[in-house]
């Protein structure tokens, strides 16, 4: 188990749908500034579906690998990683068109005592 302090705040992302079973960008971060604290995937089928999740930082690096079971969210926040000036958290679904990721990402400022 991780437990952790952010200072910082979370950032607004989009979800997204894994369309086909291609690799899929689903967060780049803009600079050195995010965490990816974690990520949420939803299975919306009546099967287990395996996914896979890469960070991106030249080139692709699996970071977790899970089945998810048919109809089930999971929710992983236990393991987060420093986001670079555009590095790519992406992922995979081996079957397309039921999965959707959800990243959470928290936002810090490099300068947060300035602002206390």
């Amino acid at each position: 188990m991780i437990t952790a302090n952010y200072s910082g705040g979370l950032e607004l992302t989009d979800t997204i749908a894994l369309s086909d079973t291609s690799i899929t960008d689903i967060y780049t971060a803009p600079d050195n500034q995010d965490i990816l604290t974690g990520f949420a995937i939803a299975n919306n089928n009546s099967s287990a579906i395996i996914v896979t999740c890469y960070i991106n930082k030249g080139s692709d690096v699996i970071v977790f690998k899970t089945s998810v079971t048919a109809n089930e969210t999971i929710v992983q926040t236990d393991m987060p990683l420093k986001l670079r000036a555009g590095y790519i958290f992406k992922a995979k679904a081996a079957t397309g068109g039921y999965i959707t990721v959800t990243p959470i990402i928290t936002r810090f400022d490099t300068n947060e005592s300035v602002h206390r």
